[in-house]
C-alpha cells in the first residue's frame, strides 16, 4: 500500500506513542475518510493531554468494545511497534480484508529512493547515527529518524535529500517497499514474544534485505556469525558483507581500510570495542554503497570517524572513583550487546551488573563467555530482577550478588572491584568479591564496573534511561564520599 492510498479510506491507528501520533497526522494530512485511534486500555490523562498537545484534538480515542468495532469497520489499520502484527486481532483484520500496514511501510512506500535504513539484533542506532553524521561532515543534507526518535511519518512532507532510518524488526515486519540502501549490523535471536518463534524473528529482520529492488544495494557485517552463516548458505544472495577479511570494507591490524586505502586508526575512536570497529565498517560501506567516493573523501570521512561522540547509554563512561571506571551500557538489552560490552574492555577485571525483566532469550552465551573469562581474568557478577536471578542459577565459578537496587548495585559493584567508598569500611555488607576489599584497587589492570544488563528494565524502573539513571546516582554517591 502506498503512502497517498489512505487518501478517502477509513483509517484506525493502533497505538498513541510516537509513531501512532505520526500516524494519525499523516492520515488526516493525505484526506483519509475518517480516522480513529485505538488503544488496548482506557487512556489516562497524561496520555490524553500529550494526544492533543499533538494536534490530534479531533482524533477520537476509543478502548474496549469500541476499538473493536472500529477495528472491524476499517479500511487501513496502522499498527505501531508496540502492536504485534501477530496478535489474534490483527491477523483477524487482515482475513477481513482489512489493509495492515505501519509508518515504515507507508513512508518507503513514497520514500524508499532517499533512504538509507539500518537494521540489526545490536548496533543500529551507533551506526543510524554514525551515517548520519558522517554523511553531514560530507557536506550532504541528511536526517536520522525511525527508531533513534524522529518517526518516518513526520518526514514524508520534508524534502531532504537523504533520510537514515533506524529500522527494528517490528518495523520491518509489514515493509514491501526496500530502501535504496540497507545495512544488516547483526543477527540474534530477540523480541520472541512479539514475533513467536526465531525464525519469525529472523524473517522480519531480513525482510529489508529480501525485498531489495532491482537498483538498490544492501550490506551486511560478515564479522556476525550468523549473518555469515547465513550469507555463506544462499539465504543473503546478492548482499554485500563489510567488516569480514575478504570485505572491501574492513579491519587490519588496527587500522579501517578501504581496498587498499587506509582510512582511520582505530585508536583514535571514541568507540570502544571490536562491535564498534565493525559499526564503523558498516558506516563507511554505507556512504560507498551510497556514492560517496571514500577515496577521495578519506580526510573528512576520517575527520567524522574521529569526532564521533558515542551515544548516551552505550559503553558511555560515567566515572572513574578510586582507580574504577564506571561504564553505563544500558541499552543492551541481550545477551549477545552484553558479551559485545565485556569484550570492549579486555583482561581488565569486570563486575558486570546484569538482568531485568526476563523475555526468555537463552542466556548460556554470556555465562559460558562470563566462565571463560573468569578463568584468566577476575570477573563478578550483580544480577538484578528475573532475569538475573535466573543467569544466578546458570553461571559457576563466578562471584554472585543479588540486588535489585540499581543505585545500591553501583556501591556493591565498587565494593566487588576492591574499592572502599570513603577509605575506612567497605560499602554495604561484606559480599564476596572479585578481590579483597581495600582503600585501591589490587593488582595493575583498572577494574570496570559495567552495566551492560542483557535485558529490559525491570520495575520499578520501566525504561533503560531510568535505570541508568539510578545507576549513575549511585556512582555520584560514591565519589562524594570519596571527595
Amino acid at each position: 500500500m502506498r503512502l497517498t492510498e489512505l487518501a478517502g479510506r477509513r483509517t484506525v491507528v493502533w497505538g498513541l506513542g510516537v509513531e501512532g501520533r505520526a500516524a494519525a497526522r499523516t492520515a488526516v494530512r493525505m484526506g483519509a475518510s475518517q480516522v480513529v485511534a485505538v488503544t488496548d486500555d482506557a487512556v489516562d490523562a497524561v496520555a490524553g493531554a500529550s494526544w492533543e498537545r499533538a494536534g490530534l484534538a479531533d482524533v477520537p480515542v476509543l478502548w474496549g468494545g469500541a476499538a473493536e468495532s472500529a477495528r472491524r469497520g476499517a479500511e487501513v489499520l496502522v499498527v505501531s511497534p508496540g502492536v504485534s502484527r501477530y496478535r489474534r486481532e490483527v491477523l483477524a483484520a487482515e482475513r477481513r480484508g482489512t489493509h495492515v500496514t505501519n509508518g515504515t511501510a507507508l513512508f518507503l512506500s513514497e520514500h524508499a529512493d532517499r533512504t538509507i535504513a539500518v537494521t540489526g539484533s545490536k548496533g543500529k542506532s551507533t551506526v543510524t547515527r554514525l551515517v548520519a553524521h558522517l554523511l553531514g561532515k560530507l557536506g550532504r543534507d541528511v536526517v536520522a529518524a525511525g527508531n533513534v526518535g524522529t518517526s518516518l511519518l513526520d518526514l514524508s512532507d520534508t524534502d531532504h535529500r537523504r533520510v537514515v532510518a533506524e529500522v527494528s524488526s517490528y518495523q520491518a515486519a509489514l515493509v514491501d517497499h526496500a530502501p535504496g540502501v540497507t545495512v544488516l549490523t547483526a543477527l540474534f535471536p530477540d523480541h520472541l514474544p512479539w514475533h513467536g518463534s526465531v525464525e519469525r524473528y529472523y524473517a522480519d529482520k531480513l525482510r529489508l534485505l529480501t525485498r531489495q529492488r532491482e537498483g538498490g544495494r544492501a550490506l551486511a557485517n560478515g564479522a556476525d556469525p550468523e549473518v555469515r552463516t547465513r550469507w555463506s548458505g544462499g539465504g543473503l544472495d546478492g548482499v554485500g558483507l563489510y567488516a569480514s577479511a575478504d570485505a572491501d570494507i574492513r579491519v587490519e591490524r588496527g587500522m579501517l581500510v578501504y581496498d587498499d586505502v587506509a582510512v582511520f586508526p582505530l585508536a583514535r575512536s571514541p568507540l570502544a570495542g571490536a562491535h564498534n570497529a565493525a559499526n564503523m565498517a558498516g558506516a563507511v560501506a554505507v556512504l560507498a554503497a551510497a556514492g560517496v567516493d571514500v577515496r577521495a573523501d578519506a580526510g573528512r570521512v576520517r575527520e567524522g570517524l574521529a569526532t564521533f561522540a558515542p551515544l548516551p547509554h552505550r559503553l558511555e563512561v560515567i566515572a572513574t572513583v578510586r582507580g574504577v571506571t564506571f561504564v553505563d551500557d544500558s541499552l543492551a538489552t541481550t545477551p549477545q550487546a552484553a558479551i559485545a560490552a565485556c569484550r570492549a574492555f579486555p583482561d581488565r577485571p569486570l563486575v558486570l551488573l546484569v538482568g531485568g525483566h526476563d523475555r526468555g532469550v537463552d542466556y548460556a552465551p554470556l555465562v559460558a563467555y562470563l566462565q571463560a573469562r573468569a578463568a584468566s581474568s577476575p570477573v563478578g557478577l550483580l544480577a538484578m530482577g528475573p532475569a538475573g536471578r535466573r543467569i544466578t542459577t546458570l553461571i559457576e565459578g563466578v562471584p554472585v550478588e543479588v540486588c535489585d537496587d540499581v543505585t545500591r548495585a553501583a556501591h556493591l559493584g565498587a565494593q566487588m572491584a576492591g574499592v572502599r567508598a570513603s577509605g575506612s569500611e567497605p560499602v554495604g555488607g561484606d559480599p564476596a568479591g572479585v578481590r579483597a576489599s581495600g582503600s585501591e584497587p589490587v593488582g595493575g589492570e583498572r577494574p570496570v564496573v559495567l552495566l551492560s544488563p542483557a535485558a529490559p528494565s525491570p520495575a520499578p524502573y520501566g525504561t533503560y534511561d531510568r535505570r541508568s539513571q539510578a545507576f549513575r546516582s549511585g556512582v555520584e554517591h560514591l565519589q562524594q564520599l570519596r571527595a
